[in-house]
């Protein structure tokens, strides 16, 4: 029985081996490239007006949670559905 079982762990070992290589070399991972944008030298005018144009709006309001109780279980009624 164990020789059995040595003879199809290596059969499954090796066919997952092989599928692998396989993969690996007909169809071999794509690497991603990386498209970086140009980036324009930022002049002393452009910095300064950018947090101008930014705007913060901290008027949302919110509501704490209440806490609520869980309803009561009623022993007699579990005692029922069981």
């Amino acid at each position: 029985m164990e020789d059995r079982q040595q003879r199809i762990f290596l059969a499954i070992l090796m066919s997952l081996g092989i599928w692998m290589a396989f993969n690996y070399f007909f169809f071999p991972p794509v690497e991603k490239k990386i498209v970086q944008k140009p980036q324009s030298p930022q002049t002393q005018d452009e910095v300064q007006s950018k947090p101008d144009e930014i705007k913060i709006v901290n008027d949302a309001k919110i509501e704490p949670i209440k806490n609520s109780t869980p309803n009561q279980i009623n022993p007699q009624d579990i005692k029922n559905i069981i």
